[in-house]
């Protein structure tokens, strides 16, 4: 089925659903000569071969995630400096710089990414981006003020980007940076993780390629540039401003930082946002939307999507390529760091959305084993599948007992005070030290959580 609206065609995958081991192709598909690529619309740039459904018994049957994975992925390039990055309840309060920059918690957070520039190689591109090889088929690029993790893919049909950074000079120096660490330059696919303004921003250095993303990101993307509190943020954006405030910030507590390619590159980004902004923003949606899943299969690699929703941020997707044994988990968890619901998602988000959270994630784990690497979409470590069990087990916890205070006629107090954060061991014995001071204080997070599931329940 395709749509068309004033931002162009988008195809929208939806089909029946596959057996195991089936491989579904509709009868109208037009097939590219050699290319192995299939579209629905000869119109359309030529996406790859999917296969989508909606059932919960497809979404099941769909998700081999990990089991052809053969668990020898190649060893981390490098040691990894231990990471506290910004923890994700910060986009919660804001979603766009001159908010972000005002966070106690989001400069504690770059505090880490400045000890790891301080102690990493030289990097040698316009915007200090830090490219991670972690596999022949596999990079993670990080870069930009945010330390956003954007990950590249070499299959033997192209390259595929997921996520593409703030605006489009930044995302124009990824796609450099990948280019020249693959030696290639024949990009195929952009996929979009979920809506926020740090993984769509630089849309347009890929609008040559199809564009792939949750049905919710083109729905949220269409109706930013008509956005006056959007734009107004464009306008109002100044790098110099924001400069200022990060070389004060570096030079009272990582003055060594301030010498480092990573921190002119940090200069460079905010300096190319500005321009972009003031320039006029031009954010090309996803011209491939699904619903609840799509697979993209790409000749020696596969690349499985899976809609997780309403946690993080309306559009959270999960994306797995079970022959690299990787799942990239966007920025639903962090390593070391307490899980954070979206308080600005509470309503919108139903129970049974949340119940699918737990279908979702027990699909992925059934599927993962102890060499599965996990990576969130702005970290530099990898979580293995024992961290996320945790999160499933904390959040499964939180949500069965604020379900049983809500039928017991409790109330959101005594909820509260019979879900204490020393009864997760697992996130009580984290250090807080670093979070002192700030609106997102560990015990804060547990309350806030509590919170966020009695108002899902509440309508």
């Amino acid at each position: 089925m395709a749509k068309t609206d004033n931002a162009g065609t988008a195809q929208r995958v939806k089909e029946k659903s596959p057996e195991p081991g089936e491989s579904v192709v509709p009868s109208s598909e037009f097939r590219v000569p050699g290319s192995g690529l299939q579209s629905t619309h000869p119109s359309d740039r030529s996406p790859p071969k999917t296969t989508a459904g909606s059932s919960d018994r497809a979404l099941k049957a769909i998700l081999p995630i990990v089991a052809a994975a053969r668990g020898t992925c190649d060893p981390i390039a490098r040691p990894f400096a231990k990471s506290t990055s910004r923890h994700p309840s910060t986009w919660f309060k804001a979603q766009f710089i001159p908010f972000l920059m005002k966070s106690k918690l989001f400069l504690l957070g770059v505090a880490s990414v400045a000890a790891f520039a301080i102690n990493s190689p030289a990097a040698t591109n316009e915007f200090g981006l830090d490219v991670l090889r972690v596999s022949p088929r596999v990079a993670v690029v990080y870069g930009d003020p945010w330390n956003n993790a954007i990950l590249a893919l070499a299959s033997s049909k192209g390259l595929v980007v997921v996520d593409s950074s703030w605006s489009k000079s930044v995302a124009l120096g990824f796609r450099q940076a990948i280019a020249t660490e693959f030696k290639r330059s024949d990009f195929i696919y952009l996929i979009n993780s979920h809506e926020h303004d740090d993984h769509i921003g630089g849309n347009a250095a890929y609008a040559d390629l199809p564009i792939i993303g949750h049905e919710s990101v083109r729905r949220a993307m269409l109706k930013m540039p008509v956005d006056p509190t959007k734009q107004a943020r464009w306008r109002d954006f100044s790098a110099a401003s924001e400069i200022a405030k990060m070389r004060e910030y570096y030079a009272k507590n990582y003055p060594a930082y301030l010498d480092t390619p990573s921190y002119a590159g940090c200069v460079k980004c905010f300096e190319a946002i500005d321009r972009d902004f003031h320039a006029g923003v031009d954010l090309p949606p996803p011209t491939i939307t699904f619903d609840r899943h799509l697979t993209l299969n790409l000749g020696d690699l596969t690349v499985r999507l899976v809609y997780f929703g309403g946690f993080h941020s309306v559009a959270d997707t999960i994306i797995s390529v079970p022959e690299e044994n990787l799942v990239m988990v966007g920025q639903l968890f962090f390593p070391q760091r307490i899980p954070v619901a979206s308080g600005s998602l509470a309503d919108t988000t139903t129970p049974a959305m949340v119940d699918n959270w737990f279908v979702v994630l027990r699909a992925v784990l059934d599927e993962s084993n102890e060499n599965t690497r996990f990576m969130s979409c702005s970290q530099r470590q990898f979580m293995h599948k024992g961290e996320v069990e945790q999160f499933l087990g904390y959040l499964d916890r939180l949500w069965t007992g604020v379900r049983r205070a809500k039928v017991e006629g409790k109330t959101l107090e005594q909820a509260r005070a019979a879900l204490p954060l020393k009864d997760f061991p697992m996130y009580a014995q984290l250090s807080n030290d670093s979070l002192l001071g700030t609106e997102w204080e560990i015990r804060d997070i547990q309350q806030h959580n509590v919170d966020f599931f009695w108002k899902v329940l509440s309508h």
